[in-house]
C-alpha cells in the first residue's frame, strides 16, 4: 500500500505484531475491564493478533506517524481464515496460558468463549453468510483526531472491493458513535443485532453492488 489520504499505510509484518498488541491494549481499556481482564500481559494480545496476521497478511494494515505503526485495521475476505488460523494455534496457545503466561485467569478465559460462542448463534442473521468481514480497527489515543481511523478503514474497503466482495459485513457496539458515524458515511446499514456477555453489537453491511466489484 501507498500513503492514502496522509497517513502511510501498508502490509502488516511480524514485526509490528507488538507495537499492534500494544495499540490494541492502549485503545480498549474499558473493554478489558468488563471482561475481567485489566491484568492482561501484551503476549496474550500478541498471539491473538498472530492469528489474524497468519489468516490473511494482505488484509492487515497499519498506519506508520513518525515510523511506528499508530494504527490498525484487521479485515477478512473470508473470515473462515481466521477461524482456522486459530486452530493451528491453538496447541501453543493453551500451553502458555496453563504456563500463566497470559495472566488470565479460568473465569475469564471461560467468559471469552463463551462470548464468541453467543456471536456466532445467529445463522438466520441477514449477512451471517457474509465471508468478508471488518474484525478489529483501533487507533493509539494518541494519534486519534487525524484521521488514521478513517484512512485505515478506507483502505481495508479498498482491498476487500478488489478481492471482489460486493458484500462486507462488521459489528460495533451500538454506543460507538463515532465508528458508527464512518461505517455510515460509507454506506454500511444495520441488518440486527448479536449479543455478548457485554450487551448488544449492532451487525452493519455494506452491499457493493456488482458494477463496484
Amino acid at each position: 500500500m501507498g500513503e492514502h489520504d496522509g497517513p502511510m499505510i501498508r502490509r502488516a509484518g511480524a514485526r509490528d505484531v507488538a507495537d499492534v498488541a500494544g495499540i490494541y491494549l492502549a485503545a480498549f481499556p474499558d473493554s478489558l475491564r468488563d471482561l475481567g481482564l485489566e491484568g492482561i500481559r501484551p503476549v496474550a494480545v500478541r498471539d491473538i493478533m498472530a492469528v489474524c496476521l497468519d489468516a490473511e497478511p494482505e488484509g492487515f494494515l497499519v498506519a506508520d506517524v513518525d515510523g511506528r505503526p499508530a494504527g490498525y485495521v484487521i479485515c477478512a475476505s473470508d473470515a473462515g481464515r481466521i477461524r482456522r488460523a486459530g486452530l493451528g494455534h491453538l496447541p501453543a496457545i493453551l500451553w502458555r496460558w496453563v504456563r500463566g503466561r497470559y495472566a488470565i485467569g479460568l473465569r475469564a478465559a471461560l467468559r471469552l468463549a463463551r462470548e464468541k460462542l453467543m456471536s456466532w448463534r445467529h445463522p438466520d442473521l441477514p449477512g451471517a453468510d457474509c465471508p468478508a468481514r471488518f474484525v478489529s480497527l483501533a487507533v493509539h489515543p494518541r494519534g486519534q483526531g487525524h484521521g488514521l481511523g478513517r484512512a485505515l478503514f478506507e483502505a481495508a474497503l479498498d482491498y476487500l472491493r478488489a478481492k471482489g466482495h460486493t458484500r462486507i459485513r462488521l459489528e460495533v457496539r451500538p454506543h460507538n458513535a463515532a465508528a458508527r458515524r464512518i461505517y455510515e458515511t460509507n454506506g454500511f446499514r444495520s441488518v440486527g443485532q448479536v449479543h455478548d456477555t457485554r450487551g448488544p453489537w449492532e451487525v452493519m453491511m455494506l452491499e457493493l453492488g456488482s458494477s463496484n466489484g
